[in-house]
């Protein structure tokens, strides 16, 4: 991740520009591993702001993104190794933001450099909102609202059970390792709006109208909307718009008011008051049902309405339930208020084209299994640059934008698939959603910092649709041809998936669940996953089981792979061994002997096969005997032992590091083993019979052992079974999952202070050396540590 100079302050702030830039090289504090830079790769966003030409997205994980090209490329920085950035905002030449947990930061040049500063808080508060004026700060907890002045020295505060955010709209998947998610629906609640001298703010505990309190802090009080508008129906306010002397108010029944005078009565802003007027009898014949929506917002001095819909479930294939399914799509565009030079007519228009969502990016829901990541966004925390950028953030990495005026809208960025899958370079990662039922991509170009969901495009079906008239009786069938369909979310797991460094690969579903579409669980790739077609004439059948995925190997015009299979009575449980040509117009397929389920192949050529097998039991096929190395010189039809346990291993982790070494790595005890090709010797180099879920890793040719409280360090290239305990930043790391290649590696990971996520880790980034024979050395340095291609095997019986 680029770093970000951050300035812990402990002391009252003097704003001084001069003594500031002196200060930086005495106070500045990294906050990353002794010898990595980790970057938190799932995260949400909450919000965007613009400052002078700079577009700052920020989020979760104390991270934001950065864009000085107006939207064209991004880079990821982190101010915190933990909380959630809810706010950042500008006020003359300051940047002011806050984290959830009580950290204020600021900056005064243009975020290149950070300040912060931590708030006493109570142990169940949390910081949401910071207002900075001329003379002092606003901040707004889940509790009251602080004033502060520019050294973040407390003024005073104010605290009312009627200010209480609740957490309920806090949602957490972190039975699936996804980051928790704060909910959109109440945002504005969050907020502190300033008009003239007063504070105005919105509370999910007072539905009725505006809470008021003094510039002071002194007094608080109530203003009921019934006593302002005539409102025989319930309407709450759900946005405010201060301007100098004019304050706007929408309600969430699409009514908007507008006042110079808080306390007095609000008028409507629409020329005719029966517009949007639901307590008007003449809007419903004025204005036919047209799509409106209760977001507003001034771009330019004009008034627009956010338009968000989810689709009718045109994209789920036919006779399948959209509830089953939940792919959803969204069409989101603005409409822009008119006028008629009479003032007589007014109404909301389209403005320019919208933005249709292609993409198929499942996240678990809130109240349905499955919702599409793009459903969570953060409309009202939308910036502009101009006339022509929009910038819209929100869950899930997600980032929608325009940057002409919203002719063109563009997906730069969601990753709805969560768990890192391969590593193709430095750069381009590819993630895939393993959840049950799930089974969608993102492939990401620029090192983890954006990411591209795959998109519906290749896959066309024709849908019986049926006409009714008022009474539900059948008019008419019809048959459209819908131009997308998905079919991921019909499996339950991915048994197979990869992708070559050409953006050539496939995905292969389970057919355990047979809906009538078992036989499209193949779908192949050529652009990186961008898209998938998928294709009935490739048969290739398996089941689900809790085995390591298997290792794809390409070798001459062929995809080696092994994958589990199950036929009663004629066979137990067995293999087949698939040869798919790389054109994906053919495949080819070996089946094992009975009783011998290979996890993985490592081919030599097309014939001569390494296996690496669980036996199971004859008379019990679905008791695991115990874990082989096999050699095959026919394909996999038969195959001779080279090595045998005498009880059954987990295979926990399986890397061929070059053509002649394989890494693996079981459980109970933990082992991790090196597997010769060409000597076909095997030598035990690590042994641990208390540690959890280790796993190795490998980064620019550095060898470590990471798992729960584990991280371990090769010492000697020449001898991999020399190990000693690393350093980390802070305290132990737990590793939950591992997957490197080259110069990169993505962890599940959590520290004392870093909550769990996939972080990518690299080295950090220095001009290469020579490796200096104290080794110690390497913990107190930033250099990069130059080797051999590949390690030495390690000389051990």
């Amino acid at each position: 991740m680029n770093q970000v100079k951050c300035i812990f302050l402990s002391v009252p702030i003097k704003i001084n520009l001069i003594i500031y830039v002196l200060l930086i090289p005495f106070f500045y504090v990294q906050t990353y591993s002794f010898d990595f830079d980790l970057t938190p790769m799932n995260i949400h966003f909450y919000g965007a702001t613009v400052f002078k030409d700079k577009i700052f997205v920020y989020g979760s994980n104390g991270s934001y993104l950065l864009s000085t090209d107006f939207g064209k490329s991004w880079q990821q920085f982190s101010l915190h190794p933990y909380g959630n950035i809810f706010h950042i905002t500008s006020y003359k030449d300051t940047l002011w933001g806050v984290l959830d947990c009580g950290i204020v930061i600021f900056s005064f040049d243009e975020g290149n450099n950070w300040f912060k500063k931590e708030i006493t808080l109570e142990p169940d508060e949390q910081v949401y909102y910071i207002l900075p004026t001329e003379d002092c700060l606003f901040i707004r907890s889940n509790k009251g609202v602080y004033k502060f002045d520019k050294n973040l020295q407390l003024i005073s505060s104010i605290k009312d059970t009627l200010l209480y955010i609740n957490n309920y709209i806090i949602y957490d998947f972190s039975e699936n390792q996804i980051p928790t998610f704060k909910d959109g629906i109440y945002y504005s609640h969050n907020e502190i709006f300033k008009f003239k001298r007063d504070l105005l703010l919105l509370s999910g505990k007072y539905y009725r109208g505006l809470i008021l309190i003094d510039y002071d802090l002194n007094k608080l009080d109530t203003l009921p909307t019934n006593r302002h508008i005539y409102t025989p129906n319930y309407e709450m306010i759900n946005y405010l718009f201060p301007f100098d002397s004019v304050l706007i108010i929408s309600t969430n029944a699409r009514t908007i008011f507008k006042t110079e005078d808080v306390h007095s009565r609000w008028d409507f802003l629409f020329v005719d008051t029966a517009f949007l007027n639901n307590n008007d009898p003449n809007q419903w014949s004025k204005w036919p049902w047209r799509e409106y929506q209760d977001e507003y917002f001034f771009w330019n001095n004009k008034l627009f309405m956010v338009i968000n819909f989810a689709s009718d479930g045109k994209y789920i294939p036919s006779e399948l339930s959209i509830n089953d399914f939940e792919l959803s799509p969204i069409k989101l565009y603005f409409k822009e208020y008119i006028k008629d030079e009479t003032d007589r007519f007014c109404d909301f228009v389209k403005f320019r084209n919208h933005f249709n969502d292609r993409s198929i990016a499942y996240v678990p829901g809130i109240y349905f299994p499955r919702v599409n990541a793009t459903r969570y966004l953060f409309t009202k925390r939308k910036s502009f640059v101009g006339d022509s950028i929009v910038i819209i953030p929100g869950l899930y990495k997600t980032i929608i934008q325009s940057r002409d005026g919203c002719f063109n809208w563009n997906l730069t960025s969601c990753n709805a698939a969560h768990f890192p899958e391969l590593i193709l370079n430095d750069s381009t990662f590819i993630f895939l959603n393993r959840l049950p039922y799930y089974n969608n991509t993102s492939v990401s170009f620029d090192g983890g910092i954006t990411f591209q969901p795959t998109e519906l495009l290749l896959d066309t079906l024709y849908r019986r649709i049926a006409e009714v008239d008022s009474l539900g009786n059948i008019k008419n069938i019809v048959y459209e041809n819908y131009d997308t369909v998905t079919y991921f979310a019909i499996f339950k797991q991915t048994s197979a998936f990869f992708i070559d460094s050409s953006g050539r690969g496939f995905f292969i579903g389970t057919n355990d669940d047979f809906r009538g579409y078992a036989l499209l669980n193949f779908a192949y790739t050529t652009d990186y996953g961008k898209h998938f077609k998928f294709d009935s004439s490739l048969k290739i059948r398996t089941y689900t089981n809790q085995l390591l995925p298997p290792k794809v190997e390409k070798l001459d015009g062929k995809y080696i792979f092994p994958l589990l299979d199950y036929e009663y009575p004629a066979k137990w449980y067995h293999t087949k061994i698939y040869f798919l040509d790389t054109s994906f117009k053919k495949v080819d397929k070996i089946i094992t002997p009975e009783f011998q389920m290979v996890n993985q192949v490592f081919p030599i050529n097309h014939s001569h096969l390494i296996l690496f097998t669980i036996v199971c039991d004859s008379s019990n096929p679905k008791y695991y005997q115990n874990f082989q190395i096999r050699e095959s010189f026919d394909s996999g039809k038969t195959s001779t032992v080279l090595f045998s346990f005498d009880r059954n291993f987990d295979l926990m982790q399986y890397y061929v590091h070059n053509k002649d070494s394989i890494f693996f790595v079981v459980s109970y005890p933990h082992r991790l083993y090196l597997f010769e090709v060409k000597s076909k010797s095997l030598k035990l180099l690590y042994e641990d019979s208390v540690a959890e879920n280790m796993l190795l890793m490998v980064i620019s040719d550095r060898f470590y052992l990471v798992g729960k409280g584990l991280f371990l360090e090769n010492t000697d290239r020449s001898d991999l079974t020399q190990w000693r305990e690393g350093k980390w930043d802070y305290g132990k790391p737990n590793f939950e999952s591992v997957i490197f290649k080259g110069n990169v590696a993505i962890a599940g990971l959590s520290d004392s202070l870093r909550p769990f996520n996939y972080y990518k880790i690299t080295l950090k980034k220095e001009a290469p050396t020579t490796v200096e024979n104290e080794v110690e050395k390497r913990y107190y340095t930033t250099k990069f540590w130059a080797s051999e291609p590949y390690p030495q095997p390690a000389g051990v019986p």
